[in-house]
């Protein structure tokens, strides 16, 4: 039997996620964005974004539409933050894996 690829349920982010710069005590860095995450899993080949949104809302719902192996979320979204959206999504959904960014 085949083994299937997981998939990654992109449910995040912030649209200015990542232009923030934070301040290390040897150097300076800067958060990746939501497009840059995304670029880094989609070149795995055992590795599938499914979806992404926007806000907490829009990712509880895609969250039970396509029920992905592992979620990616971003706790600070426009709307329903992250938080409350992972909150929604473990009572409905207990055995859910979410990755989360902060």
């Amino acid at each position: 039997m085949k083994k299937r690829n997981p998939i990654i349920g992109f449910l995040v982010t912030h649209p200015n996620r990542g232009a923030k710069k934070h301040e290390d005590k040897k150097r300076k860095s800067k958060m990746p964005t939501a497009g840059q995450v995304k670029r880094l899993l989609e070149q795995e080949d055992n590795m599938q974004v499914v979806c992404e949104a926007e806000s907490g809302e829009k990712a509880y719902q895609l969250f039970g539409e396509h029920l992905p192996d592992i979620t990616v979320m971003d706790l600070n979204m426009p709307g329903m933050g992250g938080l409350e959206a992972i909150k929604r999504i473990l009572a409905r959904y207990p055995t859910a894996k979410i990755l989360v960014l902060s």
